[in-house]
């Protein structure tokens, strides 16, 4: 079966054992990543995995309950429902659930690169073999990697989706005296991908690391690399505009204040590079940008948690929706911190809730 077959099947199987009230959603993703790693400018290992995960999110008699499993025969799948209708009726009732996305046009995805998803391991040694030379001499270690990913959502509202995605990456060191470069880079096509390019980044940064000067304390202007600020973003993500960490008080973001400099323009867009045309609920993503000085608080803030009914706007931040909290306890917030206002959804719009918007528990979509 494909993909979509088996998202269709796990729903089926809800209104079977749990009946036509209950809710369900349904992702599969099967996932093939190889990799050719080098250490001391040699081969040394040449690694292919193919894995599938069903994750299916049911809400019945008002509890919501997660379960997933990496197995798609017709007892695996009659199990994962059973596991976890059973799982639903041990957890609280869940008053904030807001619904199942509704049947919706899902953009089409980024381009796809058939050469990149099943690459051969002879292509990811030659950009090996380009790093190693582009080094000049200078002891090497990393690896060359390609990742195919297919996807697929469904749900009991008579949403489904697909998408698949293709990706490589190259990630070395080179090493002198003592001192290490880098380089790194990830890219939709593996023909985009350079190892001799790479190669010599990462020398020359080592050879200009030999023999460091000390600077003494005090302000100095920097341009970070790419990979650089991507990590500074990470982190911003994390720890910063982060739903979980904003409630809790942990977040140095300021509700209302512009936590740049007006010069600084963020721009997320999952359509631009590898990545799915929809969501963990299925819904569509997009292009969403901020600016200048990027202002979480121009979302409206009342102290406590609350969600409330917003229009989907191009370019503009459309929901933030709790992830992580909720498929490890799917019971909503705690009475100390308030309650999502659950919000029926309606084509052209969705809910949301008022905090920052970046993080790993709290995701954005934007349209």
């Amino acid at each position: 079966m494909s993909e979509l077959e088996i998202a269709g099947r796990v729903v089926e199987l809800v209104r079977q054992l749990a009946g036509p009230a209950a809710q369900a959603e349904v992702t599969v993703t099967r996932t093939e990543l190889a990799l050719t790693r080098f250490a001391n400018s040699f081969i040394h290992q040449n690694v292919a995995d193919s894995s599938v995960a069903v994750r299916l999110r049911m809400h019945v008699d008002g509890r919501t309950a997660t379960g997933g499993g990496s197995l798609t025969d017709p007892a695996a799948l009659r199990e994962l429902v059973e596991g976890t209708m059973v799982a639903a009726r041990l957890c609280p009732p869940d008053p904030g659930w807001p619904g199942l996305a509704v049947a919706a046009p899902v953009p089409t995805g980024p381009v796809y690169d058939e050469a990149t998803a099943y690459a051969d391991p002879d292509e990811r040694a030659d950009r090996v073999r380009a790093f190693v030379d582009a080094a000049g001499g200078l002891e090497t270690a990393g690896y060359c990697r390609t990742a195919h990913r297919v996807a697929a959502f469904a749900n009991s509202a008579g949403h489904s989706a697909e998408g698949r995605t293709a990706e490589a990456a190259m990630d070395g060191v080179a090493r002198a005296g003592g001192a290490d470069g880098v380089a790194r880079l990830a890219v939709d096509r593996l023909a985009d991908l350079d190892g001799a390019v790479l190669g010599g980044r990462a020398a020359a940064k080592a050879r200009a690391a030999v023999d460091p000067v000390e600077l003494p304390p005090g302000r100095y202007e920097v341009v970070f690399e790419p990979a650089a600020m991507a990590d500074v973003l990470m982190n911003l993500a994390w720890y910063g505009f982060n739903g979980k960490m904003h409630a809790e008080r942990k977040s140095f973001a300021e509700l209302g204040a512009a936590q740049f400099d007006p010069a600084v323009t963020l721009v997320d867009d999952p359509l631009a590079g590898s990545g799915l045309p929809f969501d963990t609920e299925g819904t569509a993503r997009g292009r969403c940008h901020w600016s200048p000085g990027a202002r979480p608080g121009r979302w409206r803030s009342t102290g406590a948690p609350r969600w409330r009914s917003a229009a989907r706007r191009p370019g503009t931040a459309g929901r933030v929706r709790r992830r992580s909290a909720r498929s490890r306890s799917t019971s909503g917030w705690s009475p100390a911190r308030g309650r999502p206002r659950p919000a029926a959804r309606r084509p052209g719009r969705c809910s949301t809730w008022t905090p920052p918007r970046w993080s790993p528990e709290y995701a954005v979509d934007c349209w």
